[in-house]
């Protein structure tokens, strides 16, 4: 996993950011906001990046 890859659960996709702050990666969702990535790490899929892929962050 690295920071601007697009993780998908079951039902939300978001973009791995850094966040400086508090030394860790959170998960931007575009819905609820960030999220902490290591609540929910393991129900996610790297499905791309923002370079890539960013077809895959359009509503």
């Amino acid at each position: 996993m690295f920071e601007n890859d697009i993780l998908k659960d079951n039902v939300i996709y978001g973009v791995v950011k850094w966040d400086d702050a508090n030394a860790r990666y959170i998960i931007d969702d575009r819905e609820d906001g960030y999220q902490d990535y290591s609540e929910w790490w393991h129900e996610c899929e790297i499905i791309g990046n923002i370079f890539d892929d960013p077809e895959l962050l359009e509503a």
